[in-house]
C-alpha cells in the first residue's frame, strides 16, 4: 500500500512540471503573434504599392519571420505537455483504484478527476487551434509566393495579395484562440495540482 502512496505522492510534481511547460508555451506563441504582425504588414505593405514590399521574391518569403515554424515549435511542446499530463493521470488514476479504501475520497476525487478533464479539454482546444494556425499561414506563403509570377497591381495579384493577407489575419484568430486556450490550460492544471496534493497529503 505504501508503495503505492508513494508513486501516487509523484503525480504533483509531474503536474508542475506541466504547468510550468505552459508558460513557455505561452512564451513561444507570443513569438508566433510577433512573426504574424510583421507577415500581415508586409501583406498591407504589398497592397498600399509600399516600393520595398513590391519588390518581393521568393528568398524575401523565406526570410521573413518564420510564424510557421514557431507555431509548429508551440504544437510540439503542447504535444509533449499533454502526453506528460496524461501519463500523470494515469499513474493517479491506477493508484486512486489500489488507495480507495481511504475515509471519504469521492469528493476529492471527483473534484480532481472535474479539473483533470478541463485540463485536458483545454490542451485539446489549443492543439486544434494550433493546426489551423500553421495551417493558415502555410498557404499565406503560397499565396505571397504566387504574388511573383503576376504583373504588379494587376487584379490577379491583388486578388493573391488579399488572400494571403485574409489568411494571415485567420492565422492571428486561431493563434489568438490557442494562445486563451493555452492560459486556461495553466489555471486548470494548477487547481488540478492542488486537488493531488490534497489527495496524496492527506
Amino acid at each position: 500500500m505504501e508503495e503505492w502512496r508513494e508513486l501516487a505522492r509523484t503525480v504533483p510534481g509531474t503536474l508542475l512540471r506541466v504547468a510550468e511547460g505552459t508558460i513557455g508555451l505561452l512564451g513561444t506563441l507570443d513569438s508566433a503573434h510577433q512573426a504574424l504582425a510583421t507577415l500581415i504588414r508586409l501583406a498591407l505593405n504589398l497592397l498600399r504599392g509600399d516600393a520595398a514590399a513590391v519588390a518581393i521574391n521568393r528568398d524575401d518569403v523565406r526570410d521573413q519571420p518564420d510564424a510557421r515554424a514557431t507555431l509548429d515549435d508551440a504544437r510540439r511542446a503542447l504535444v509533449r505537455l499533454r502526453e506528460l499530463h496524461d501519463t500523470a493521470s494515469q499513474v493517479f488514476l491506477l493508484c486512486g483504484t489500489r488507495l480507495a479504501t481511504e475515509a471519504n475520497p469521492d469528493a476529492l476525487w471527483k473534484t480532481w478527476a472535474r479539473h483533470h478533464g478541463e485540463t485536458s479539454r483545454h490542451g485539446s482546444r489549443a492543439l486544434e487551434s494550433l493546426r489551423s494556425a500553421a495551417s493558415h499561414v502555410r498557404a499565406s506563403k503560397d499565396a505571397l509566393l504566387m504574388v511573383r509570377s503576376l504583373p504588379r497591381q494587376s487584379p490577379d495579384w491583388v486578388a493573391w495579395v488579399s488572400a494571403a493577407l485574409n489568411l494571415l489575419r485567420r492565422a492571428v484568430w486561431a493563434a489568438t484562440k490557442a494562445r486563451l486556450a493555452a492560459r486556461r490550460m495553466r489555471d486548470a492544471v494548477a487547481v488540478e495540482l492542488e486537488d493531488a496534493s490534497r489527495i496524496v497529503n492527506r
